[in-house]
């Protein structure tokens, strides 16, 4: 539970840090999504960002290999990353 809510936020701040996104109170996780230009960076993001939602708003269990899909992608997300700055 803890690990899908730290790793979502690890992502929103690494998306802002190399400006993808612009990490604003009151902006829903949707917006954040709409606002990355890279299809496959955006599909990383919300496959971590829908299970976060499930564990974080819905109060629904983490199957570990919802969570290890969302972890196994990390490699790539930090490549989609790199290459925004």
């Amino acid at each position: 539970r803890q690990a899908i809510i730290y790793l979502f936020g690890y992502q929103l701040t690494r998306l802002d840090k190399v400006q993808a996104i612009h990490l604003t109170k009151g902006k829903t996780n949707r917006q954040y999504l709409s606002e990355l230009a890279s299809l496959n960076l955006r599909a990383i993001v919300e496959r971590t960002m829908v299970a976060f939602e499930d564990v974080f708003f819905g109060d629904l269990p983490l199957e570990r290999t919802v969570f290890e899909n969302c972890w196994n992608d990390l490699e790539m997300f930090h490549q989609y990353t790199s290459l925004s700055h």
